[in-house]
C-alpha cells in the first residue's frame, strides 16, 4: 500500500470512528417559539415550546425555589425565534417567564409564580398537525376556578347520574379553522362558547354531569382529551367543532361524525384498547374472559354511538335555517373517536368557509341555541339508554389524573399473597383477616367495583388488621367497651349532653391515629350510635388520620355534663344489661310519620321526573324501592313517600301532565273521579295541557 493510500485509509477510518462514536439519531432540537396556557379553569399552567424534532427530555432538570417562588427548568437544545430575557404573563399564578441562553445547546426557563410548588413535568407531543414540548406546572387550588372536579364526578356516579365529556375542539395557539369573511372569527372561540352553553344547560337540569376537556382558551393534547374519558369513567364523549371547505364555499350545515368501525377486527381493537388503559378495568375478570369482554365493549360502543348520533342529529335539526347533512362515518384518523371507553361522536356545527354559516356562528344567540339543542340531545340519549336498561359491559373506576387533586388510594403497608380457593368471597376474606374489602382491593391494585373472585386469583392481603374501620356498636364486645371506659384518663374532658340527641350545633374534629369510634364518642359525651347520626352515616366507614368528622359543640344550653353521672350512664350502657334503657334528659323532636302511595311507571318516565313530580329526592326513591340504579320498567309500581306530621293532614299529591293525558285517565290512575279532580284544581272544563301540574289528591 502506497503512503498516499495509507493516509486515505487512515483518514477514512478516523471519520468512521467519529461517526460510530456519535449516535446517528443525535441532533439537538431547535425551539422556534414559546407560548403559555394560563386559564384558571385548568389544573395547570402550561408553557409550550414549538419544535420540529423530539428534544432530549431525559437531560432536563428542575429546581424549585422560594423568595421569590419560581421553577427553573434547564433544557438541551437551541433557541431560534424565542427572545431572551423576561416576559410578563399577567396571570394570577404564573407572573412572568425568563429565558436565558447557557450555551449553544442548552438554555434555561425560569417561571416566576405567586406561590411555591414542589413539582413540574415536561413532555413532548407529536401529531400529524403539530409538534411541541410542554412544561406543566400545577396550579394551586386557590388560583383555580374549575368548571368541574373529580370529587363531583364521583358523587354524580355514586348517585346514578351519567357523565358526559364535552370536548371543545382546538384551543390555545391552535385556532382551528378561521372564517375567510371575518378573520377574528376562529373555530376555537366558536366551539368554546357552544361547549360552555352545553355545560351550563346540563348543570342547570342536573340530569347529566358535564366534564369539559377545556373551559378556556388553552390546548389539551388529543391524547389528554381521550384520557379524560377513561379517567372520569364517562358514559358519552361529544366533541364540538366548526367545519371549513375553502375549495367549496357553498358547503354549509351541520353534520354528526362517528368512527367507521368496519375496519379492523375486534381482536386487534381489543388489544389496542387494552394497552391504551383498560388494564385495571379488565383485572376484575379472569384472563380467559378479558378478550370476550373487550369484544362486548366494542360492540356496545359501536351500537350506542350510532344511536347517540341519530338522536343528536334529530335535535340539531330543530335549529332553524341550519342545513342537516346527516350522520357521516369517518375513518381511523380521528383520534378523539378512536377508543372504546364510551360512545363517541363529533359535531361539526357549521362551515366557517360559508358566508351564511359564518354569519350565523358569529351570533351569540345562535351559538346559545345550538348549545341548548346539543344538551337536549345528550339528555335524550341518556333517557333512551335508561329506558332500554343498556349498560356498558366494562365500567372502569374513576381515576384522578389531575396535578392538583389527591391521587387514588394506595396501600403502603405490608402485605402477603393469598391464592383464592373455590367458593371464597371478598367479604369472607375481609372478615377472616380482620381487614376491610376496600383495603384488600386497594392493596391488590384491583378496582373497588370488583365484587367476585375466581379460583386461583392471587390477592394481596394487608398484614396488619384494620385500625380505622368503624363497626356498628352492636358488633362490639361488652368487655372492650368497659375496658375503654375504665382506662379513660381522669383529665379527659367530656363535653356535651348526657347521651341526649339535641345539640345547638356541631364542630369539626380531626381523626387521630389512636382514635376509635368509642373513644371519640366518650370524649364528647355521646354514644357511637349518636356519632353515626351526627355524621349522617348509615353504614360503617373507614377513617384515616387527618379525616374530619362532626362532633357535638356542647349541650343545649352550652354547658357540660357531670363527669360522674355520664360515666355511670356509659358504664351501664356498655354492660348492655337487659331491660335497662337510658332515659335521655332531652326529648327527641317529633319524627314525621311516613305513608306511601304507589305510582305505575308509564312510557317515557324517568326516575328524576317522578322524583320532581312528587317532591322527593331520587336517592330516597331508590332507597325505598330497593333500586340499584336509575333504570325503571314500564308498568313497574313504585312506592312514593307522603310525609305526615302528628298534627297535620296529608300533603297534596301532584302530577305533571304529559302529552296525550286527559282527566279520565288521571282519575283512573289515582283512584278518584273527574269531578273531584276539577274541584281540587278549580277547573271549569275538561281540557288540560302538557306541562301543567295538577293536584290529584
Amino acid at each position: 500500500m502506497s503512503p498516499l493510500s495509507f493516509r486515505k485509509f487512515k483518514l477514512g477510518a478516523t471519520i468512521l470512528v467519529l461517526m460510530v462514536g456519535v449516535p446517528s439519531s443525535y441532533e439537538a432540537a431547535t425551539f422556534s417559539s414559546m407560548s403559555v396556557d394560563t386559564d384558571s379553569g385548568w389544573d395547570r399552567a402550561r408553557i409550550i415550546l414549538a419544535c420540529k424534532s423530539k428534544p432530549s427530555l431525559s437531560s432536563t432538570s428542575f429546581k424549585y425555589l422560594t423568595n421569590p417562588a419560581r421553577v427553573v427548568v434547564t433544557l438541551s437544545g437551541s433557541i431560534d425565534g424565542i427572545k431572551e430575557g423576561r416576559t410578563s404573563v399577567g396571570d394570577s399564578f404564573l407572573k412572568s417567564i425568563t429565558v436565558d441562553k447557557i450555551s449553544r445547546s442548552r438554555f434555561q426557563i425560569t417561571a416566576y409564580l405567586a406561590a411555591p410548588v414542589d413539582k413540574a413535568v415536561i413532555d413532548f407531543y407529536d401529531s400529524s398537525r403539530m409538534n411541541f414540548a410542554y412544561i406543566d406546572i400545577p396550579r394551586p387550588s386557590r388560583y383555580r376556578q374549575p368548571w368541574w372536579t373529580y370529587a363531583e364526578v364521583k358523587q354524580a356516579k355514586d348517585s346514578g347520574i351519567p357523565v358526559v365529556v364535552i370536548d371543545a375542539g382546538h384551543g390555545g395557539y391552535d385556532p382551528g379553522a378561521i372564517s375567510r369573511y371575518n378573520k377574528s372569527l376562529m373555530e376555537k372561540d366558536v366551539v368554546l362558547d357552544i361547549s360552555r352553553e352545553v355545560a351550563r344547560v346540563l348543570k342547570r337540569n342536573r340530569k347529566v354531569y358535564p366534564v369539559m376537556t377545556r373551559s378556556g382558551d388553552y390546548y389539551p393534547t388529543l391524547d389528554e382529551r381521550v384520557d379524560l374519558v377513561r379517567n372520569t369513567a364517562a358514559d358519552l364523549f361529544v366533541s364540538i367543532h366548526a367545519d371549513s371547505a375553502p375549495k367549496n364555499r357553498s358547503a354549509n350545515g351541520f353534520a354528526v361524525w362517528k368512527l367507521n368501525r368496519g375496519k379492523g377486527s375486534y381482536k386487534s381493537r381489543a388489544n389496542q384498547t387494552s394497552k391504551y388503559g383498560w388494564k385495571s378495568a379488565l383485572d376484575q375478570y379472569p384472563p380467559t374472559q378479558q378478550a370476550v369482554m373487550m369484544k362486548r365493549q366494542s360492540s356496545f360502543v359501536e351500537s350506542e354511538t350510532q344511536l347517540a348520533a341519530q338522536i343528536m342529529t334529530s335535535c340539531l335539526d330543530r335549529v332553524p335555517n341550519l342545513v342537516n347533512r346527516g350522520i357521516k362515518p369517518h375513518d381511523y384518523n380521528l383520534v378523539v373517536l378512536r377508543h372504546d371507553y364510551s360512545p363517541a361522536i363529533l359535531i361539526e356545527a357549521g362551515f366557517l368557509s360559508n358566508s351564511g354559516d359564518s354569519k350565523k356562528l358569529t351570533s351569540s344567540s345562535f351559538r346559545t341555541e345550538i348549545g341548548a339543542e346539543i344538551a337536549r340531545g345528550i339528555e335524550s340519549y341518556f333517557e333512551n339508554r335508561a329506558r332500554g336498561h343498556r349498560r356498558a359491559p366494562i365500567r372502569p373506576r374513576i381515576k384522578v389524573a389531575s396535578l392538583t387533586e389527591e391521587p387514588l388510594p394506595y396501600y403502603r403497608g405490608e402485605t402477603f399473597d393469598y391464592r383464592v380457593r373455590p367458593n371464597e368471597t371478598l367479604s369472607g376474606l375481609a372478615q377472616r383477616f380482620n381487614v376491610t374489602k376496600d383495603e384488600i382491593l386497594i392493596a391488590s391494585g384491583k378496582p373497588l367495583t370488583k365484587s367476585f373472585l375466581y379460583r386461583g386469583e392471587v390477592l394481596k392481603i394487608p398484614a396488619t388488621p384494620s385500625q380505622t374501620s368503624i363497626t356498628p356498636p352492636s358488633n362490639r364486645s361488652r368487655k372492650s367497651r368497659r375496658e375503654i371506659i375504665r382506662r379513660l384518663p381522669e383529665s379527659m374532658q367530656l363535653n356535651g349532653t348526657d347521651l341526649g340527641l339535641n345539640y345547638p350545633g356541631t364542630k369539626p374534629y380531626e381523626w387521630g391515629s389512636d382514635d376509635s369510634l368509642l373513644t371519640v364518642a366518650l370524649r364528647h359525651g355521646v354514644t357511637e350510635h349518636e356519632l353515626f347520626r351526627l355524621n349522617h352515616w348509615s353504614r360503617p366507614r373507614a377513617l384515616t388520620p387527618g379525616d374530619i368528622i362532626r362532633v357535638p359543640a356542647g349541650g343545649p344550653d352550652g354547658g357540660t355534663v357531670s363527669r360522674s353521672n355520664l360515666l355511670n350512664s356509659l358504664e351501664a350502657w356498655a354492660a348492655d344489661e337487659p331491660g335497662e334503657e337510658l332515659p335521655p334528659p332531652y326529648a327527641e323532636p317529633d319524627k314525621p310519620r311516613i305513608e306511601y302511595t304507589t305510582y305505575k311507571v308509564r312510557p317515557g318516565d324517568t326516575l328524576s321526573e317522578i322524583a320532581a313530580t312528587f317532591k322527593v329526592s331520587v336517592t330516597e326513591l331508590k332507597r325505598i324501592n330497593s333500586l340499584k340504579s336509575h333504570l325503571i320498567d314500564v308498568k313497574q309500581e313504585l312506592k312514593i313517600p307522603i310525609s305526615k306530621s302528628q298534627s297535620s293532614l296529608a300533603l297534596p299529591l301532584q302530577h305533571a301532565i304529559r302529552s296525550g293525558e286527559n282527566l279520565e285517565k288521571l282519575a283512573k290512575q289515582y283512584g278518584t273521579s273527574v269531578r273531584q279532580l276539577k274541584q281540587l284544581n278549580g277547573l271549569k272544563g275538561d281540557r288540560i295541557h302538557a306541562g301543567e301540574v295538577l293536584r290529584v289528591r
